[in-house]
């Protein structure tokens, strides 16, 4: 990836190499937070592109793509992570007994994190974004 391609030439690479037709205004913006380690949020009604686009974007930074389904049963721990108690046990609250959800484990690879119905999982989860 030639780092000093601007946005704008960077969407046409995106778009022709993705078969992604249109979305310029919204790519240049993802383009942009991504240039500065900054997160965004991609809106739109079903069927509209927002998984591909997404995908495109990891697949083109060459990052892993993690997809999150959400639910009202989505809670903070499937996401962030937590520890298991078997392995607490036997080795301590160390990193080999640390559970990775895809949130933390997106943050430290810098991988793509695609958060699906959002608006379904309880609020006290959605904070856990927030936080």
């Amino acid at each position: 990836i030639n780092y000093m391609l601007n946005a704008s030439e960077i969407v046409k690479e995106i778009q022709k190499k993705y078969k992604i037709i249109g979305r310029r205004e919204e790519l240049e913006k993802i383009i942009l937070a991504r240039s500065v380690d900054k997160n965004l949020i991609i809106e739109g009604e079903v069927g509209v592109g927002k998984t591909r686009i997404a995908k495109a974007i990891a697949s083109f930074y060459d990052t892993e793509f993690t997809r999150i389904d959400c639910s009202e049963e989505t809670l903070p721990h499937n996401l962030v992570g937590y520890f298991d108690p078997p392995l607490v046990i036997s080795k301590g609250y160390s990193e080999e007994s640390y559970i990775y959800g895809p949130l933390a484990s997106s943050m430290l690879k810098g991988g793509c994190l695609f958060i699906n119905e959002i608006n379904r999982m309880p609020e006290s989860t959605q904070n856990s974004l927030l936080t």
